[in-house]
């Protein structure tokens, strides 16, 4: 496989990165540790989660408690 060696330096270069080559599983391992040593960006995250809707089993609890009223009054 042929990688155009220059222009990876050179994009790297451009974007303020670094260029790494393995030509081997010892040179991975290397560059490996090497990435390892670079600065570590905190990442934050928003996460947002499910919540219960509890205005339904009031709603309902409610129409219950209307309809049972055992204290209704019938009519006539």
């Amino acid at each position: 496989m042929t990688i155009d060696e220059p222009l990876m330096t050179e994009i790297a270069n451009l974007t303020n990165g670094q260029y790494f080559r393995a030509t081997d599983e010892s040179s991975l391992q290397k560059i490996y540790n090497r990435i390892n040593t670079l600065e570590k960006t905190k990442i934050e995250k928003t996460v947002l989660k499910k919540g219960v809707d509890y205005f339904r089993i009031f709603v309902v609890t409610g129409l219950l408690l209307i309809l049972l009223n055992p204290t209704k009054k019938t009519p006539g």
